[in-house]
C-alpha cells in the first residue's frame, strides 16, 4: 500500500534556559500513514505529537531523521500536496468566509475564476455555504472549526492534517467534525488526526499511534490494538432460574431479564448449546474488545516502566 506520510527516526531536542539545557521533546520516532486512511496520533499533553507535526510539515527542522510525503523528500513541491489545520488557528477576523478563502486561493496561485468556484465548493462541503458575507469574528467556535477545515482544503490537498479539530466544540459538533472528516476521507484524502477524543477517534481511525513521553508506544490497526484475545460475550433471554452456566464462565449478570455471559472462546460453543438445551434464546454473541481509552491508560501508565505495543 502506498504511503502519504513516512516518518523515519525523527528526533528532536529544544534547548532551554540560560545555560541551553536540552529537553527531548521526540526520539526516534518512525511511523507510516497509509494513502487513502484515517490514522490517529494520540497521546497526553507533552508527548511530542505537535513537535512531531511540525516537522512532518517542514515547519520545524528535525535534529535527525528523515520526512516523505507520498514518496517525495518533504520539500516544497511534496508539501504543496498537504492541508493543515492547527489546533489553535488564527484568521483574520475583519474578513469574511468568502474573502479569507479567496486569499488564503492567492497564497496557493488559483486564478481568479477558479477561487471563485473553490470558495463557493467548500463552504458547501463544511455547511457554511449562508455565511459567506459573514465576517469571521462573528462565527461561533463550531462554525470557525468548519471554516478551519474548510481553508486546509483551499489547495484540495492529498493529505490533511488536523490537529485537535474537536476542541472546545459541544457534542453536537464532534458529531459533526466527525461526519466532515469522514466524509473527505471518503472522497480519496489521506488523514492523519490528533486528538483527545479518544471515542471520535476510536469510530474514525483506521489506525493509530499512542506516543508518549517522546517516543511511539503503540501503534497499528485499530481493531488488533483493541483486541481483548479470544474471549466472548454472550446474551440470552428466557432461561430457567434454575439453569446454572458452564464453569469458565468469567463474569455473569442480569439485566432486563437478559443474562449477559463472558466465556472463552474453547467453551463458548459448550456454553451456547447449554442456553439452548435449556430453553433459552441467544440474543448475541460478539468477542470482547477494549475501548481506545482503556487501552490508552493501561499503556500510558506501564510506559512509566518502559515498553512498548505493536498491532499490525
Amino acid at each position: 500500500m502506498d504511503k502519504a506520510l513516512e516518518l523515519e527516526n525523527l528526533s528532536k531536542t529544544y534547548k532551554i534556559g540560560f545555560r541551553k539545557a536540552g529537553r527531548r521533546a521526540v526520539v526516534d520516532v518512525s511511523l507510516s500513514i497509509p494513502a487513502g486512511k484515517v490514522f490517529g496520533l494520540l497521546g497526553p499533553n507533552g508527548a511530542g505529537k505537535t513537535t512531531t507535526i511540525k516537522m512532518a510539515l517542514g515547519f520545524l527542522k528535525p535534529d535527525s531523521g528523515q520526512v516523505r510525503i507520498f514518496g517525495e523528500p518533504n520539500g516544497p513541491k511534496a508539501r504543496a500536496r498537504i492541508g493543515f489545520l492547527p489546533e489553535q488557528p488564527y484568521f483574520y477576523p475583519h474578513l469574511t468566509a468568502g474573502a479569507a478563502l479567496d486569499f488564503y486561493g492567492k497564497l496557493f496561485g488559483l486564478k481568479r475564476a477558479e477561487r471563485i468556484e473553490r470558495t463557493k465548493l467548500l463552504l458547501d462541503t463544511v455547511g457554511l455555504s449562508d455565511a459567506v458575507k459573514l465576517p469571521l469574528s462573528k462565527f461561533s467556535k463550531g462554525m470557525l472549526q468548519r471554516f478551519g477545515i474548510a481553508q486546509a482544503l483551499v489547495n484540495n490537498p492529498d493529505l490533511l492534517i488536523v490537529d485537535e479539530p474537536a476542541s472546545g466544540l459541544d457534542p453536537i459538533g464532534q458529531v459533526e467534525m466527525r461526519r466532515l472528516l469522514a466524509a473527505l476521507n471518503a472522497e480519496g484524502k489521506s488523514i492523519l488526526l490528533s486528538s483527545h477524543y479518544l471515542s471520535e477517534v476510536e469510530n474514525i481511525c483506521h489506525e493509530v499511534a499512542i506516543m508518549n513521553k517522546g517516543t511511539v508506544i503503540a501503534r497499528g490497526d485499530i481493531g488488533k490494538l483493541l483486541d481483548a484475545g479470544d474471549v466472548y460475550t454472550v446474551k440470552a433471554k428466557s432461561l430457567p432460574k434454575t439453569w446454572r452456566p458452564v464453569k469458565s464462565v468469567v463474569k455473569k449478570g442480569h439485566i432486563n431479564g437478559i443474562a449477559n455471559l463472558i466465556v472463552g472462546k474453547d467453551d463458548l460453543d459448550r456454553l451456547i448449546d447449554g442456553i439452548r438445551s435449556a430453553g433459552g434464546h441467544i440474543e448475541d454473541v460478539r468477542k470482547v474488545t477494549k475501548t481506545l481509552e482503556e487501552l490508552f491508560i493501561e499503556l500510558v501508565g506501564a510506559n512509566a516502566n518502559g515498553g512498548s505495543h505493536d498491532a499490525n
